[in-house]
């Protein structure tokens, strides 16, 4: 349950900043982004709180649940602005997804970069193994 206990600490402390300072970002948005930054500052966590993610997924209806209760709530914001919303997720998924593969083909040219020097580095060492030398007279 820690695992559970540190994303709620994170959405109370974005909730608290976006109200606090009238910023504009969900305050739950602001959360998850503190919670990437402290994950990369940390180098990650622990397995163990890997581990506990597992309970997480299997009660993400239940974490949806008020998003979409929200969002029916919200139902004539969201036909006025319907064009826009739907405009605006169809190009951020495109983005998305350009960027994705981009990062994907800068790694694979990587790894595919270091297998080449091991097969040519193995190549050559069993070449220089395969010289004879010539016997001396």
């Amino acid at each position: 349950m820690n695992a559970f206990v540190i994303l709620c600490i994170f959405a109370f402390i974005g909730t608290f900043l976006s109200k606090c300072f009238n910023i504009p970002i969900p305050g739950s948005v602001l959360g998850s982004m503190i919670f990437f930054i402290y994950a990369l500052a940390t180098r990650g966590f622990k397995i163990r709180f890997i581990e506990q993610t597992n309970l997480l997924l299997t009660y993400i209806a239940l974490l949806i649940l008020p998003l979409c209760i929200k969002l029916v709530d919200s139902y004539q914001q969201f036909l006025h602005n319907a064009v826009g919303i739907i405009v605006s997720l169809v190009i951020s998924t495109i983005c998305g997804s350009m960027v994705t593969g981009i990062i994907f083909n800068i790694f694979l040219r990587r790894e595919n970069r270091k297998h080449l020097h091991r097969v040519l580095y193995q190549t050559i060492r069993k070449k220089k193994r395969k010289v004879i030398k010539p016997k001396s007279l």
